[in-house]
């Protein structure tokens, strides 16, 4: 509470109330990393009737993959541009401005439909691009490059452009997961366990990093390690514990 208080029952409910209709990253959050979660759910709610326009369009897979593309590209233009914009009229101390609204973050959504549709609808040219693997991690790399270099409480490049470098990175990334046919190795059994996992590890991370911190960090802070190798092993431990919250399954 601003005010050191305990919050009154009624302050609760006003408080819950965004998120209870999914506007939490426009309205207030106190559960601060589900904005994302209100982003997915806005944009699960919009695709089935942009997906029914371009079916009514034309049914043809050819003309289809563009028309995917082209609504592709003009929602990431248009979210770069409102984030550019928002760069302008946004105070840089105002994060979650610039991190939570839906018309700001449903490009890299959007791009993974794009990428769905380069799979299925053209899957000889998804195939010839995915054999490039070398290429397409080197290009992940650079693309993502800035975000691990620059913060983004002081950087509006990384709250304009970066989104942008970010999900074309980690889209390389996606595309050269896929580029194998293999499913059995251990390398693949362990990708699908995290990613059967991921709902789970995305609800309690956020509050497991704070208990991490309270009984961790004290503990690990004394040990005779250099302070990158305490950050690597508290950051070891956090992910380990909420993999392991991950996999509780309710």
């Amino acid at each position: 509470h601003p005010n050191g208080d305990l919050y009154t029952s009624s302050e609760r409910f006003i408080a819950l109330g965004p998120h209870f209709l999914h506007l939490q990253n426009y309205l207030g959050n106190i559960q601060l990393h589900t904005w994302s979660l209100a982003v997915e759910e806005h944009f699960y709610l919009f695709l089935p009737f942009l997906l029914f326009v371009l079916f009514r369009i034309s049914s043809s897979t050819t003309r289809l993959f563009t028309l995917v593309a082209v609504a592709t590209a003009t929602v990431s233009i248009t979210c770069l541009g409102l984030r550019l914009i928002s760069a302008i009229n946004t105070p840089l101390e105002d994060l979650a401005w610039r991190l939570n609204p839906t018309h700001l973050r449903m490009d890299s959504l959007f791009f993974g439909v794009f990428l769905a549709a380069f799979y299925h609808l053209r899957p000889h040219q998804f195939l010839a691009l995915a054999r490039r693997r070398t290429l397409l991690v080197c290009a992940s790399l650079i693309l993502m490059s800035p975000m691990l270099l620059l913060p983004i409480e002081s950087s509006t490049f990384v709250s304009t452009w970066g989104y942008t470098l970010l999900y074309l990175g980690y889209g390389c990334l996606l595309v050269v997961a896929l580029s194998s046919g293999e499913t059995t190795s251990p390398a693949s059994r362990a990708i699908e366990r995290v990613g059967v996992s991921s709902y789970g590890i995305y609800l309690w991370h956020w509050h497991l990093s704070v208990v991490v911190g309270a009984l961790l960090l004290p503990v690990i802070g004394a040990l005779p390690l250099p302070a990158g190798g305490r950050w690597a092993l508290a950051m070891t431990l956090y992910v380990l514990v909420a993999f392991l919250f991950g996999e509780v399954r309710f």
